[in-house]
């Protein structure tokens, strides 16, 4: 029920500013929003430096209805850029197409997301490309696949283990050195494209995670062990010492959020929903 909600409250801006004011909804959501600006979001990610956590920083927002919306998202994201340098902070960007006028055109979207790139490269720091829903996953792989073309390397891409496509979209960006980050799926997806029992996306997680981590296994240090916890999935099974291991927290900020790696959803309304699809 609280997923669904959540997946509504995604949809629409003038529902979440109603929810970040109510009363009932604020101490939930105040667990994942930091701040309302983005030198709030660079404190918040300086934070969890301090502490030995690095941060992703997203701006907040998707489905960009113009290219003037498109392109001032993406002066956002260089902005930010600029202060992760100027901060010093071990941090990068993520961020959805959509919000990079996907939805118009391939071309301004692909223009967009190199210029951030290579901004990102000049500060010495990566981006990360977000998914969204399954009908707009095939122009996002395009788009990535474009500018990885040009050579650009400092870019990496989300995938979602409950979409039955992903162990072959796996398989091959995993041949092409691709940094991928994994996560489980937030949208409400068709039987057609998507496991719907919780229990399948555990188990095709587990599956994937398995395949992710193997690319990187070294036997000499890190001997791989068969045990299993009962979701047939855990950190010891691996392959890596436990301490290589982010934490799945995020915060958040109204326009600017900072991310524990490898986070999830980059919205803290659909954070919330993904939240609630784990424990379902």
């Amino acid at each position: 029920m609280l997923r669904h909600l959540f997946l509504g409250l995604s949809r629409s801006d003038r529902a979440w500013a109603l929810a970040r004011r109510s009363a009932a909804l604020r101490p939930v959501l105040r667990r994942f929003v930091a701040g309302e600006t983005m030198d709030e979001g660079l404190t918040a990610a300086a934070g969890l430096r301090a502490g030995g956590i690095d941060a992703t920083l997203d701006l907040l927002g998707e489905a960009t209805e113009s290219e003037d919306g498109a392109r001032r998202a993406a002066r956002g994201y260089v902005e930010v850029l600029n202060g992760i340098f100027h901060r010093g902070l071990r941090s990068h960007v993520s961020l959805k197409l959509s919000q990079m006028g996907l939805d118009l055109s391939e071309d301004l979207a692909a223009e967009l997301l190199g210029l951030i790139c290579r901004t990102a490269a000049a500060v010495g720091t990566f981006v990360r490309v977000d998914m969204e829903d399954s009908g707009r996953l095939p122009p996002t792989l395009r788009v990535f696949e474009r500018v990885l073309r040009l050579g650009v390397r400092n870019v990496g891409i989300v995938l979602q283990a409950y979409l039955l496509r992903t162990p072959e979209d796996l398989q091959r960006y995993i041949r092409q050195g691709v940094s991928i980050r994994l996560c489980k799926g937030a949208y409400a997806e068709p039987p057609t494209v998507a496991y719907a029992r919780k229990a399948d996306v555990d188990a095709a997680y587990g599956r994937l995670a398995e395949q992710l981590l193997e690319r990187t296994r070294d036997p000499l240090r890190y001997p791989s062990s068969k045990s299993r916890s009962p979701s047939g999935f855990r950190a010891t099974s691996l392959t890596k010492p436990p301490s290589a291991y982010d934490h799945r927290q995020r915060l958040s900020t109204a326009g600017w959020q900072s991310v524990r790696r490898p986070g999830w959803d980059s919205n803290p309304h659909l954070q919330l929903s993904e939240r609630c699809a784990l424990s379902d």
